[in-house]
């Protein structure tokens, strides 16, 4: 994440105009597997831009192509917090990690101005 103040300042300034910066933005685990045996190795693919409505989010291949391929698939996605690109280079946070983070700092700046 970008330095928490500038993101404290971000979201105030989205909050003047009544704005909320949130996206579904990946997904966070699940459990996939195969009904039907399979011939060869899959390969599979993961969305990495946010998520909308209707978006195929994953998928897989499978080398060689066999028809009627069954499977099982169960996902979970984070909710999370749109912001300022950080050191790594991501954009998105999750709500909850950067909640805690957010909490935490603002505790020691407020800890350091009691003491001082």
């Amino acid at each position: 994440m970008p330095p928490l103040l500038s993101l404290i300042r971000e979201f105030n300034d989205f909050d003047k105009h009544r704005l909320l910066s949130l996206t579904m933005q990946h997904v966070m685990g699940g459990n996939f597997g195969f009904i039907t045996p399979m011939i060869g190795k899959p390969t599979f693919h993961y969305l990495k831009t946010p998520i909308v409505n209707g978006v195929e989010f994953f998928y897989f291949t499978l080398t060689p192509p066999q028809p009627d391929v069954q499977y099982d698939c169960q996902a979970s996605f984070a909710i999370s917090v749109s912001h300022a690109q950080g050191p790594s280079g991501t954009h998105t946070s999750e709500i909850l990690y950067f909640l805690d983070v957010l909490i935490k700092e603002v505790r020691q700046v407020v800890d350091f101005q009691i003491r001082v």
